[in-house]
C-alpha cells in the first residue's frame, strides 16, 4: 500500500531532472489513483507559489528553502509508482512529516493554481 506521505525523485523537466514529488492523497475514486505534488526550490527574484513553504533541512532532500509547486499537480496510479519504485526509475526517498504533509494538504485549499479536478480527492 502506498501511504499519504511518501516521498520519491521523478525524472522531470528538461533533461529528466529528478524532482521531490509527494503521495498526499489516500486511494480514492477512480480506484488505486493518487496525488503526486512536486517540491520545487525557491530562486531569487522568481515568482513562486506561497501556499506551501517548505525550509531548507525540514526534509533530508530539501536542502534549499523551497516550495509545493500546486500548478504541476500529478495524479498517477499507485501500481504505476510501486512499478517505477522497482525498476528504479524513481527513488525513495524518506516519508515527510506528519506535520508537513498536513501543511501540503492545507495549500491545496489556499494555493490559486490548483486544477479543479484536484479538490475531488480531498472533500
Amino acid at each position: 500500500m502506498l501511504k499519504a506521505g511518501a516521498s520519491f525523485l521523478i525524472p522531470s523537466g528538461p533533461g529528466d531532472f529528478l524532482h521531490l514529488f509527494v503521495v498526499c492523497s489516500e486511494e480514492q475514486a477512480p480506484p488505486d489513483m493518487r496525488i503526486l505534488v512536486p517540491i520545487s526550490s525557491k530562486k531569487p527574484g522568481v515568482y513562486f507559489d506561497p501556499a506551501c513553504e517548505i525550509i531548507a533541512e525540514e526534509h533530508e532532500f530539501v536542502t534549499r528553502d523551497s516550495f509545493v509547486h500546486y500548478r504541476h499537480i500529478q495524479q498517477r496510479s499507485s501500481s504505476k509508482i510501486v512499478s517505477c519504485l522497482e525498476n528504479g526509475s524513481y527513488i525513495p526517498k524518506p516519508d515527510v512529516s506528519e506535520e508537513l504533509l498536513e501543511r501540503i494538504r492545507c495549500g491545496i485549499n489556499l494555493s490559486d493554481f490548483v486544477e479543479p479536478w484536484v479538490m475531488d480527492f480531498f472533500v
